[in-house]
């Protein structure tokens, strides 16, 4: 029953009782003396004679009467039939429904946020007023609770339930009296958030006792556990709604960061080393922060870019560039700063190791005729000299040796650099390392020479670099001990059109923009510039069956194959232990940026020859430090990429756990990338691990490559730092609430729900079926019927 029915039986029946309404509730008792259904056979039965009878009655009075009369006994029928069931009235005396404070202690709510205008004017009055000197998170809640007299307010209403909701639900200590002492003295500093589980808690403590409703003064941040979402589940499952006051701004912290630094580990001087790696910032958004390249213990800046952040939360994949001027081993420095307001800087750097050479390459270049492309590239050869040499006298950055087929005989004796024949054993060809084959007869070449050349790339890891030509190359070595080592198919290689009357405009891939050999500007976008203005393209075969293994560096913008893939220009692919490229075209001479290329080609190919020796490979994390269900990053890099696995899956790192078990993972191939294998694993628990590559077992490697890390069991209460108002809202209006502000949180106290009553206590049965109301009422009918009769003249 209603309260408001409750009131009226007390009044009717209780007597004196109903001045006890107040914290009373009540239940009708009753003893049937006979079935339902015979109770309304009675009634329709006696109400069909009564109104039959007076229907019958000879009297001259008018409908009505005669139906007042029919309903007073009726009434009597019906008032019998009432006391014959013996009611009588249960009372209950009640007590008040709870109402729960819950208020975040976690760390988070120490936090003082960045306020201004008019929020911050009226903010900072009300927390002096209650004396406090501080903004923070904190003591915003301790005013809405204490300075301005809630525990007074409410406490008429309700049973108050004070609990601290931060790593788990703790109830306030003392008696209500005690509670504002209890609080002044109060810290936040749990170093957890599991709010969700807090509710949870609290609502399991709450079993058996109506809530009228909870009252949530928090942040928002969850770091551990449940949401606020789920729980707001259970209360609505409970009937307890959710009234939440949010603390604190939305601004999310500043913080920039760059991990997952990567950089080729050895390079030449003069080369360009193109340092990559993942921006990251939060809470800047229309800030700028500042990405510098530097070299450790040296305050220069070798590079820098500004990034102008639009969101307030972002991502980038970002690129430095910087070629070194010096031979020597340098640990370089990828810097981010964003600004004094930064609180965590432990993210703010990555470091790389790179070796810088200065060695003279030694150059194979063969070719049939002097053609413009031979010409140039031996000058080139030459003539360019190291930008930097030991001695301090200028040396030469290439030892070149050429072959000219249809040379004189005299021509070897000439030029000091040409030779009469191919070299005859492996170990003449291996002091190379790097050829070069033109448009070279292969029937001036034995089929032992074509084998070595094959041994030279398998076995030795040399780099080779073939240059089409109208006459022999590719077209006649089908069959042939190098058909292996191009990247497509020999027999589906279609000669090109005469010479067009309009150049071919170059497009790079998306492998070839971050491709060592094709960066001939001083950054990305000039690099793109340069290939764009080629204007000397007039001759390009066509190449319709690549091999599995080709990577395209550059295509031709407007021309297609039947399948419509653009027709390749520059292609690569690794064959053993060596890398093998493959230029369309011997149409570059005529560019202007054609040295630079090839420059920078020669030394990429000759990398592993010259660099690689007994480096074995690298072993590193993206970073140091995880969230316990972030991916961590692994990243093995081969020194010496012929020492790295043919197989795409060929590389296991072992990850223990200390004091734990062991876990075997398989890296697989990075895109574009012989020497770098990569994996990410995600479901790791919080502790310290160490990992090291298990297979394949680098025997000659100075040391183990390995590498450590920790996964955090949480997040950091101070990790993040925006107040999630959003969540707030959502929780509130799953558990059919409201969600307030600080500014809003007096509407709150109107808000409230009255709550449903807590039955403590059964009183003693009022009976109601002999009631002196009853037979008052029973003798009233009598009486008034038969005054009514008499005065009607129907007795």
């Amino acid at each position: 029953m209603n309260e408001t029915f409750d009131r009226w039986i007390y009044w009717f029946f209780a007597g004196d009782a109903a001045e006890q309404a107040d914290g009373l509730q009540s239940s009708l008792q009753w003893i049937a003396p006979w079935a339902p259904w015979g109770t309304i056979a009675i009634l329709i039965g006696g109400g069909v004679l009564v109104a039959s009878i007076y229907y019958r009655e000879r009297s001259t009075k008018q409908a009505w009467f005669k139906a007042t009369l029919a309903a007073m006994r009726i009434a009597l029928v019906a008032l019998i039939l009432f006391m014959l069931y013996g009611l009588s009235l249960r009372p209950y005396r009640t007590d008040t429904p709870d109402l729960v404070l819950a208020l975040d202690d976690s760390q988070s709510m120490s936090h003082i946020d960045p306020l201004s205008g008019e929020e911050a004017s009226q903010i900072k009055s009300r927390l002096s007023a209650a004396g406090y000197a501080d903004a923070s998170r904190w003591n915003q809640g301790r005013t809405l609770l204490l300075g301005e007299d809630w525990f007074d307010q409410l406490q008429s209403r309700y049973r108050l339930k004070g609990y601290y909701v931060g790593d788990s639900g703790r109830a306030w200590s003392g008696d209500i009296e005690q509670w504002p002492e209890t609080l002044q003295l109060a810290e936040a500093n749990r170093p957890a958030s599991r709010l969700g589980d807090s509710l949870t808690e609290i609502f399991q403590q709450q079993r058996g006792r109506p809530t009228a409703a909870v009252v949530l003064l928090t942040d928002g941040i969850t770091t551990e556990g449940k949401s606020l979402s789920d729980a707001a589940v259970v209360a609505r499952r409970r009937g307890a709604p959710l009234f939440v006051v949010g603390l604190g701004s939305r601004q999310r912290q500043l913080n920039a960061s760059v991990e997952d630094l990567d950089v080729e580990r050895a390079a030449f001087v003069g080369d360009p080393l193109n340092f990559k790696f993942r921006f990251g910032a939060t809470g800047m958004a229309g800030k700028t922060a500042k990405v510098t390249l530097r070299k450790k213990d040296d305050p220069e800046i070798l590079a820098e870019k500004n990034v102008t952040i639009s969101t307030d939360e972002m991502t980038r994949q970002m690129e430095l560039q910087f070629r070194p001027t010096e031979k020597g081993d340098f640990t370089f420095i990828i810097d981010v700063e964003a600004g004094d307001d930064e609180v965590d800087l432990s993210d703010n750097q990555a470091t790389a190791q790179v070796a810088v050479r200065d060695d003279a390459i030694k150059v194979l270049l063969v070719d049939s005729q002097p053609r413009f492309e031979y010409r140039y590239l031996k000058t080139l050869f030459e003539r360019q000299l190291k930008p930097v040499s030991a001695s301090g006298q200028p040396e030469n950055a290439f030892d070149l040796t050429a072959i000219l087929q249809d040379s004189d005989m005299e021509y070897s004796d000439q030029d000091a650099v040409a030779e009469r024949v191919f070299p005859a054993s492996q170990e003449e060809l291996f002091q190379f390392d790097v050829i070069v084959i033109g448009d070279a007869n292969p029937a001036f070449l034995s089929r032992s020479n074509l084998e070595l050349v094959n041994k030279f790339v398998v076995e030795k890891g040399g780099g080779v670099i073939f240059v089409a030509g109208d006459q022999y190359l590719p077209w006649l070595y089908g069959g042939t001990p190098l058909a292996a080592l191009f990247p497509f198919q020999l027999e589906n290689a279609q000669r090109p059109a005469p010479p067009l009357s309009s150049s071919i405009p170059v497009k790079l891939s998306n492998l070839g923009v971050t491709s060592p050999p094709l960066q001939v500007g001083a950054n990305t976008s000039d690099t793109l510039r340069r290939w764009d203005s080629i204007e000397q393209l007039y001759w390009l075969p066509e190449f319709t069956s690549l091999k599995s293994g080709a990577q395209v560096l550059a295509t031709a913008r407007d021309r297609f194959d039947p399948q419509g893939d653009p027709i390749p220009l520059l292609m690569q692919q690794f064959v053993g232990g060596g890398k093998v490229m493959f230029l369309a075209s011997d149409d570059l001479w005529r560019w202007e940026h054609h040295d630079p290329f090839w420059m920078q080609t020669v030394r990429y190919l000759a990398r592993a020859s010259v660099l690689g020796g007994g480096w074995g490979a690298e072993l590193a994390a993206s970073r140091n430090e995880y969230e316990r269900g972030e991916p961590v990053r692994l990243r093995v890099r081969f020194f010496d990429d012929r020492k790295a696995p043919t197989s795409d899956q060929g590389v296991t790192v072992m990850i223990e756990q200390a004091g734990g078990r062991q876990r075997r993972v398989s890296l697989a191939r990075s895109s574009g990338s012989r020497d770098t294998f990569e994996a990410a694993i995600s479901d790791l628990p919080e502790g310290e691990y160490r990992a090291w590559i298990a297979e394949p077992v680098m025997s000659d490697a100075p040391e183990q490559a390995a590498t450590r890390f920790r996964i955090e069991a949480t997040a950091g209460e101070m990790a993040r730092l925006a107040a999630d108002f959003g969540e707030l809202r959502t929780a509130a209006s799953v558990a059919g609430g409201t969600f307030y502000t600080f500014a809003e949180a007096t509407q709150l106290l109107n808000d409230l729900p009255e709550g449903r009553q807590v039955r403590i206590e059964t009183l003693s049965p009022i009976p109601v079926w002999n009631s002196w109301k009853l037979a008052t009422l029973f003798i009233s009918l009598i009486i008034g019927e038969w005054l009514l009769r008499k005065r009607g003249g129907m007795l």
